[in-house]
This record gives C-alpha cells, sequence and structure tokens, in this order.
C-alpha cells in the first residue's frame, strides 16, 4: 500500500440486504497523514470540525484502485475503539 497525503480513500465498513434494498456503510475522505504503520483518515465534514481518525495500515485491505480514488475493505478483526466508532456514526455516509 502506497498512500500519500491527500490521496482520496473510500473505506466500506459494511453491509445489510434488507427487502427490495441493499444498505452499504462507508467513509470517504482524504489521507491526512501517513506513518509506517497507520493512516490519518479525514473526511470533509469532520475536517471543519478537527476530526480524524487513525486507522492501522494492516487493517485495510485493497478492493480497487483508480486514478482518483482507492477503495478498501476494512479486516473484520478490527474493533473500532471509542473515538473510532463516534467517528464512524458521525461521519459515515449510508447508501441505500
Amino acid at each position: 500500500m502506497n498512500l500519500k497525503v491527500n490521496d482520496s480513500v473510500q473505506i466500506y465498513l459494511g453491509g445489510k440486504a434488507l427487502p427490495g434494498s441493499l444498505v452499504v456503510r462507508h467513509i470517504t475522505g482524504k489521507v491526512a497523514k501517513v506513518t509506517a504503520k497507520a493512516v490519518n483518515i479525514v473526511t470533509d465534514e469532520s475536517e471543519k470540525k478537527g476530526h480524524s481518525i487513525w486507522l492501522p495500515k494492516k487493517s485495510l485491505k485493497l478492493d480497487e484502485e483508480s486514478e482518483f480514488i482507492t477503495f478498501f475493505n476494512l479486516a473484520k478483526w478490527l474493533k473500532f475503539d471509542r473515538w473510532q466508532s463516534y467517528f464512524v456514526s458521525q461521519y459515515q455516509d449510508i447508501h441505500c
């Protein structure tokens, strides 16, 4: 994974099939910081409030890349801490 600051990313958080529709949850944002082991992500809304989320690089499983955005699945073993749970609840996108 070769993420750089300002790269656009979308991280799939899960989905659920309902009668007649599919609900998909994800975070869409950009890379704010990168360390050897972690990536810091901000969304347009979270950046305005000074909020970001740190995720271990090894928890991001590459799904697809384009020249504009990189799509990831989140490893199933990752359990969110209190802040990560808050961040996701506030800034996730939900599509039907």
